[in-house]
């Protein structure tokens, strides 16, 4: 049903106000959809956090904030799906890139294969980067860092 996208996690395993928002509309879309709420991420955003995890810690020690990454760990492994990347998210990330590229607009290859994977499996994208996204054609998308 859900894709949740690298900000999403990162935002919903801190403590400030989008957090709570992102929370909240968890629990609301769990209460719609009979307290049950498939979320999914996919391995590119395994791979983005860990890299974000590696620069963190190379550039502050390996302690730094090491709470913050554990938990986001544990949301991951507690509650969200992880998508492996198959050879049709990979076709589907090429044609977006080449139709993106013949109109002049240019989205990241780690976003475009997050898209690619949330159209191939028919997910939502859960993301707050909204405006990056909007131009990927047939990607479904909302954010949940505002209410509902």
């Amino acid at each position: 049903m859900y894709l949740l996208d690298t900000n999403i996690i990162s935002k919903a395993t801190r403590k400030d106000p989008e957090s709570i928002e992102i929370i909240n509309n968890l629990r609301n879309k769990w209460m719609i959809h009979n307290q049950h709420l498939d979320l999914f991420t996919s391995v590119i955003v395994i791979q983005e956090i860990e890299f974000g995890i590696l620069q963190a810690q190379l550039k502050h020690g390996k302690d730094y904030k090491k709470d913050y990454f554990t938990n986001q760990n544990a949301f991951i492994s507690d509650k969200i799906s992880v998508l492996d990347y198959t050879n049709e998210m990979a076709k589907r990330f090429a044609k977006i890139k080449s139709k993106l590229n013949s109109s002049g607009k240019n989205v990241g290859d780690a976003d475009l294969m997050i898209a690619a994977a949330a159209i191939e499996t028919n997910l939502v994208l859960i993301t707050n980067n909204t405006k990056h996204f909007e131009v990927i054609p047939g990607l479904a998308i909302e954010d949940w860092t505002k209410p509902l």
